[in-house]
């Protein structure tokens, strides 16, 4: 296993440095997604006062934003001119600073205000952040593995790579969020300044991200220096999204990995309040979450092993079932402590896995549709990692917050009524094992592993034949 990566050939093994800095990139972007995931709902019902229907709302409404933006941002890197950085990172490099910044300010929040204008600046500061920097962050983050490298295994190392350093910063952020904002002095300011450390630690993270990688798919650089490069046609918005939506394994992709967020959000926004309604014990949310963390990571560094032996695809449904599994036991659970931890390990082997896989699944099916249609539309094509990530969260978000409403739950009341305890169940259990379900079945549609070897073959003999 080599430390550094020595050549700049497109299907090269690439060093385990150049591996890590790319991982470090999700590292980073874990910090405030994951505290967005895991705790915003929460900061706004129980430390803001505000009402959970109104929120889930106004999370419903902004997943329309950021599906325009997030194949706009792809289109937008597609069509840029590169620089020494090249595509992919020169917007990383653009967008780092700001996502850090607006990060911090969804979770400030003006006390004072009334609730109208509260609910005004979370629109706003909620949008500025998901639907703009995040998306520029994660699209460019996203396009970046494209353009490292065109071989599958090491697509799929990069996607194992990315996956366990994002589950590492998010066991950072959920092991540690209650105890700084409770070193911070507890409260709205408290929260404020937690996720300002996160956000400090994400910008350091995506700098090495930046500078610790190459891009060495960048045509229009190759061209400049005099080499010939396959001539790709510029496309507009429109045709573009209609070649890949013809694409059957780039739908199948993000259906899959938006239901998978959708069903991740509830369980994470909702071990506090089960821990807190359930089990009667706030202080066993770290340890849930924890659980899940950690062996998440586990699954992560062992994805390897079924990748090879039995191809990206049976991987998933294997991480897929024991997922599934884990919602099957938990709805026997109840409040048992020690069966809800076994249900949080199962859970977390099973993401791990899935998610190892799925990483390196999108540039494949990218592939496939340049193999296909003779079209390259990877631009807007690996929009699809935020697309489904951001759209799965704010489903999840909004269904949790509108679940909790219809239940009559009220984050000030001392006693929760029977409705809003089953309320609470619903959101943590019955709609993710009902969505694990839906999951499986899609990864049982997912055939490309066996065909992606002649369509590689094939892609690089039309480049060679330039």
């Amino acid at each position: 296993m080599r430390l550094f990566t020595n050549s700049m050939e497109e299907d090269t093994s690439l060093g385990v440095f150049e591996r890590t800095a790319y991982g470090l990139g999700n590292f980073a972007n874990a910090f405030m997604f994951i505290a967005i995931a895991a705790f915003l709902t929460f900061y706004y019902t129980d430390v803001i006062g505000l009402s959970a229907g109104v929120i889930g709302t106004i999370m419903l409404v902004s997943r329309i934003f950021d599906g325009i933006t997030d194949l706009a941002m792809g289109y937008i890197i597609d069509h840029s001119k590169p620089t020494k950085f090249g595509k992919a990172r020169k917007w990383l490099l653009r967008s780092c600073i700001p996502y850090a910044l607006s990060g911090v300010l969804v979770f400030m929040v003006p006390q004072n205000a009334s609730d109208m204008l509260k609910y005004i600046f979370v629109f706003i500061s909620y949008n500025v952040c998901n639907a703009v920097f995040y998306t520029a962050v994660t699209v460019s983050y996203n396009m970046l593995m494209v353009k490292m490298t065109r071989s599958p295994m090491e697509r799929g190392l990069l996607g194992i790579f990315l996956m366990v350093l994002s589950t590492c910063g998010g066991l950072v952020v959920t092991s540690t969020c209650l105890n700084l904002v409770h070193v911070f002095g507890g409260g709205a300011n408290a929260w404020t300044l937690t996720i300002l450390v996160y956000a400090v630690i994400g910008l350091l993270a995506h700098v090495i991200c930046i500078f610790g990688t190459k891009e060495r798919i960048n045509d229009e650089l190759l061209a400049e220096a005099g080499q010939e490069v396959q001539k790709t046609e510029k496309l507009g918005f429109v045709e573009s999204f209609r070649y890949l939506v013809k694409n059957k394994y780039w739908l199948l992709f993000v259906l899959a990995f938006s239901i998978y967020w959708i069903a991740f959000t509830m369980t994470s926004a909702g071990n506090i309040y089960y821990a807190q309604y359930i089990m009667h014990d706030q202080g066993y949310q770290p340890v849930m979450a924890n659980v899940i963390q950690v062996v998440t990571l586990v699954g992560m560094l062992i994805a390897f092993l079924p990748m090879r032996a039995l191809g990206k695809a049976k991987s998933a449904r294997l991480g897929a079932a024991v997922a599934l599994a884990s919602f099957v036991v938990q709805v026997f659970a109840g409040a048992s402590y020690h069966m809800i931890l076994v249900c949080c390990g199962l859970r977390g082997f099973g993401w791990g896995l899935y998610c190892a896989v799925m990483g390196g699944m999108n540039p494949d099916a990218l592939d496939y549709g340049e193999w296909k249609f003779g079209k390259d539309v990877s631009g807007m094509g690996v929009a699809a990692v935020s697309f489904g990530q951001k759209i799965g969260t704010g489903l999840g978000s909004a269904l949790f917050g509108i679940i909790l409403s219809m239940g009559g739950y009220d984050g000030t009341a001392e006693v929760l009524s029977a409705s809003a305890i089953r309320s609470i169940q619903i959101d943590y259990t019955w709609i993710p094992l009902v969505l694990s379900v839906i999951s499986l079945a899609l990864m049982m549609k997912y055939d490309l592993d066996g065909k992606l070897p002649e369509v590689q073959a094939e892609l690089k003999k039309r480049r060679a034949a330039v």
